[in-house]
């Protein structure tokens, strides 16, 4: 009866002042009719119809929540939880068609249920509304109308009905639903991670120790592979010729011309001349326009030339960053990373094709190419060309004068060194690092030139080397080994690895050894393999028998020819680019509160405040943490109650002295006394080096702490006791920070991201400081960083970033040069270093943006920028992606990269 009615009709309107709606109510509303006209004396809901209606109704909810609890008991989360059918929305109806009393009543009821985010009528988004899916409910209740399925501001979910008969009228019946914590996105190396609102945490991307690999996966992931060209080569139109005719052995046995590895890439000249690679792209080292991994073997000259057709390969050479290819008519080209002028076209500027390369006074038709070298490394450019006739020819960065030109600056084109010094005309062997230049010439002397702050050189310390400088005598080859050690073999066959300013004995003698490459060397037809952290020499069986080994293999890539075969260890994303991919999103966890990682550190706190440093490891150090924050070389934790643990490298420089931590120790003073409560800490996250040990501090009390290197200052004006190491000056405590401005927002900041960069011939540090009230600043420093600020010049002081009047930040991200910044519009514009295209369509890839530019994207509710690659996920749910997707990190079911922003869909489930 009425009572009854009018009780339900309170339980509504009580439901809906509470944030947390636990229940499925139904709110009528009819058109043009009161809550007064419902519930009276003379309601009309008293009628059979009518309370017929109400009961079906009240059916409605109960189905919808016995379908949600059992989608709930199967894992699923967000709106996997309702029966809707995703694909339908109201986007597609006719706006005209919508009643208008419709959208009044759910502002009306939006208003009633939460302050804050209340869309306008013009701005409600259609493409919310999902169709609910009748044959999903298996529902003997029937309506007539369609049923469609919202999201209202940020706290309630929303059923419409809309249609039905009730009375002769249109009837809208609203169903909130209660909501779940929303989805967070965390990128982590080449992963994606997915934390839902019931502590569920699932992954795409890298199958690695942090997705939950296991041992019958690593086992099949590890070890050496044999490269089956035929088999990698099916569905192309490779020409696989056994009669081919070329002067390499190898590449004969396999029915081309020429095989050629270098850093994670093949390239192969099949018997038609045309030159095919896969594998590693970085830099658009391939010449496709993109920068992302080629995962079967592509054409990579045909329709790539500038200003010609048809050109065909004769032979190639690669590093890191670029590709440089010898055409059938003895022209040179090449493709990638100009950041240094390393292609030789007399400027900086980006090239997306291949550029004709010549070198004044030489004439290719009268004079071979003997060699191309070119740098492995990606922070800087440099490459050598050694003609048929001795001459040796230089071009690219010499900022640590690696060119052993003397102090001259970079060089955009090839220069003779011999002009410079005469020992360039003598040269027997060269090997380059990006950084550093070792030659040995037809004497036996070796000599170096370039960085060598950390000794690498084998000399005595200096930050720059700008001549050639002599290290040893009677040697007989060289190979750098990566981790700042080169590795050398004198004539009577002794090894040596030069590091740390000494060239070093190791005590072990073979002769007629032959250097292959990083990690392998061959001598007496066996097959070496050498540590570069400990100098330790393993000798592998019989099974690989070495005969003819021919330095295919350059840079970083583990590779070396035995039986006439190539073979390749840990290079199983050029062998097999879909072994080491996740494409489905996986369960790895199943009660977490916070997740946060850096460089391929994951750091979990889980419900009951247990820390865990991989998925697989919890840490019982200690408890009741409420967040565990990884740089590359440090881990933080705060517990529950503000105190501040920290465990690491010994330039984090927290404790006093430098010394490396392998246990959490407690993180109780400064320099000046007691720090107080933490309230939050942030810290950098830049990839390999040490300056990633940096962090942020921030107490309840709002003071402002930072420790870490000196040698890339990222906040101002701070003042405490430092220590000088190799790595430049450290703080020795977590020091204050005060600037004029800092005092004005420090009780005010919600979010700090500090990154630094060294690569692709950008270096420096870029910090970003978001304020409650949607201010953002921002302070860089270094040889680039005023290119990275959003102001276009180098700061003295936190200052404010105005990227669009009228609107507020909600969110910032920044990453190796590049920044983020969401607005309260759902816009995201950017600026910064483009690496890898993450800005979209229509911006550079590679170039600088100094100021902040508009991406191509809307209404975006959060986002996380990973390594090479980005996450957006839209209000309504819908995610997007660009950039890297080599494991298949962006949630898109593939391991192809993405230049312009493209549907997860797999990420949005």
């Amino acid at each position: 009866g009425q009572a009854g009615l009018v009780n339900y009709s309170s339980l509504i309107f009580y439901s809906l002042t509470i944030d947390n709606i636990l229940n499925i109510i139904v709110l009528l509303i009819l058109a043009g009719i009161t809550i007064g006209m419902i519930t009276g004396d003379n309601g009309i809901i008293t009628k059979s119809e009518d309370a017929k209606f109400l009961s079906n109704v009240r059916q409605l909810e109960e189905e919808i929540d016995l379908y949600k609890v059992g989608e709930q008991q199967k894992n699923k989360t967000g709106i996997d939880m309702y029966p809707v059918i995703q694909e339908e929305t109201m986007e597609s109806l006719d706006k005209d068609e919508i009643d208008m009393e419709l959208k009044k009543k759910m502002l009306e009821w939006a208003s009633t249920a939460k302050d804050g985010e209340i869309p306008t009528i013009d701005t409600i988004d259609y493409s919310q509304f999902y169709k609910l899916n009748k044959e999903k409910m298996q529902s003997a209740n029937s309506f007539e109308g369609d049923l469609y399925f919202i999201k209202v501001g940020n706290e309630y979910k929303v059923i419409s009905l809309h249609g039905e008969n009730y009375q002769k009228k249109e009837v809208h019946v609203l169903i909130p639903l209660n909501d779940i914590a929303k989805p967070e996105y965390i990128t982590v190396a080449n992963n994606t991670y997915k934390l839902y609102g019931d502590g569920t945490l699932k992954v795409v991307g890298e199958l690695a120790e942090n997705s939950g690999i296991t041992e019958d996966e690593e086992n099949k992931i590890n070890g050496i592979h044999e490269l089956n060209l035929e088999e990698i080569a099916k569905g192309t139109d490779m020409a696989i010729d056994k009669n081919v005719e070329t002067d390499e052995e190898i590449a004969k046995q396999y029915g081309v011309k020429k095989i050629y590895i270098s850093c994670h890439t093949i390239y192969v000249i099949d018997a038609n001349d045309d030159l095919w690679a896969w594998g590693d792209n970085s830099y658009n080292k391939l010449g496709l326009g993109h920068s992302y991994l080629v995962t079967e073997p592509t054409k990579i000259l045909e329709g790539r030339t500038e200003g010609e057709a048809g050109v065909k390969a004769k032979n190639v050479w690669a590093g890191s960053m670029n590709t440089f290819v010898l055409d059938t008519n003895n022209q040179l080209w090449a493709c990638g990373n100009n950041t240094d002028g390393v292609l030789s076209q007399g400027n900086k500027n980006i090239y997306e094709k291949y550029v004709k390369i010549q070198i004044s006074g030489v004439d290719f038709n009268n004079v071979g190419i003997t060699e191309i070298i070119v740098s492995d490394s990606s922070q800087a450019g440099t490459a050598f060309v050694r003609l048929e006739n001795g001459k040796m020819y230089g071009v690219g960065s010499n900022g640590f004068g690696q060119l052993g030109i003397g102090n001259r600056p970079t060089q955009t084109s090839f220069i003779e060194l011999g002009q410079f010094d005469t020992k360039w005309n003598n040269v027997k062997e060269i090997e380059i690092t990006g950084i550093n230049t070792f030659i040995i010439t037809n004497d036996g002397t070796l000599y170096g030139a370039g960085y060598n702050d950390s000794g690498m050189l084998g000399l005595p310390k200096d930050y720059k080397i700008y001549s050639l400088t002599k290290i040893a005598d009677n040697i007989k080859q060289v190979q750098y080994m990566g981790n700042t050690r080169t590795l050398i073999q004198d004539k009577n066959g002794k090894l040596y690895a030069i590091y740390d300013q000494q060239v070093r004995d190791i005590n072990y003698t073979l002769q007629n050894a032959k250097f292959i490459n990083r990690v392998f060397f061959s001598a007496e037809n066996k097959l070496y393999k050498i540590n570069y952290a400990n100098n330790q020499i393993t000798e592998y069986g019989n099974e690989y028998s070495i005969n003819e080994t021919s330095k295919i293999f350059e840079g970083s890539t583990c590779g070396f020819v035995a039986n006439n075969k190539i073979y390749l260890e840990d290079e199983e994303d050029i062998i097999y680019p879909n072994i080491k991919a996740i494409y489905q999103l996986k369960e790895v966890f199943n009660n977490a509160i916070f997740v946060q990682g850096s460089g391929n550190r994951l750091s979990i706190v889980d419900s009951d405040g247990n820390i865990y440093e991989n998925l697989n490891n919890k840490n019982t150090e200690l408890n009741n943490i409420r967040k565990l924050i990884s740089s590359t070389h440090a881990r933080y934790a705060i517990s529950k109650n503000g105190e501040l643990y920290a465990k690491g490298s010994e330039y984090t420089g927290v404790w006093g002295d430098i010394i490396s931590r392998s246990s959490y120790q407690k993180i109780a003073k400064t320099n000046s006394g007691n720090l107080g409560k933490i309230k939050d800490l942030f810290t950098s996250n830049a990839i390999s080096n040490y300056y990633s040990a940096s962090a942020i501090v921030i107490t309840e009390d709002n003071k402002i702490y930072w420790a870490g290197s000196d040698a890339v200052t990222p906040l101002p004006n701070i003042d405490g006791e430092v220590q000088t190491t190799g790595m430049g000056k450290i703080t020795k405590y977590l020091t204050e920070v005060k600037s004029n401005n800092m005092e004005k927002i420090k009780d005010k900041i919600v979010d700090i991201q500090y990154s630094y960069i060294n690569q692709g011939g950008i270096q420096g540090s870029n910090l970003l400081l978001l304020t409650e009230d949607g201010k953002l600043y921002t302070y860089s420093v270094g040889g680039s960083a005023k290119n990275l600020t959003g102001l276009n010049r180098t700061l003295s002081d936190l200052e404010e970033l105005k990227i669009e009047a009228g609107t507020s930040v909600t969110e910032i991200q920044t990453k190796d040069g590049l920044c983020l910044a969401l607005l309260n519009t759902g816009e995201v514009y950017g600026w910064g270093y483009n690496t890898y295209g993450i800005l979209g369509d229509g911006y550079e890839l590679g170039e600088v943006y100094p100021t902040p530019v508009k991406l191509d994207l809307k209404n975006i509710r959060t986002m996380s920028l990973g390594d090479n690659f980005a996450i957006f996920e839209t209000n309504n749910g819908e995610v997007y992606g660009i950039g890297k997707n080599d494991y298949g990190q962006l949630g898109t079911g593939d391991n192809r990269g993405a230049e312009v922003f493209i549907r997860c869909r797999e990420l949005e489930k």
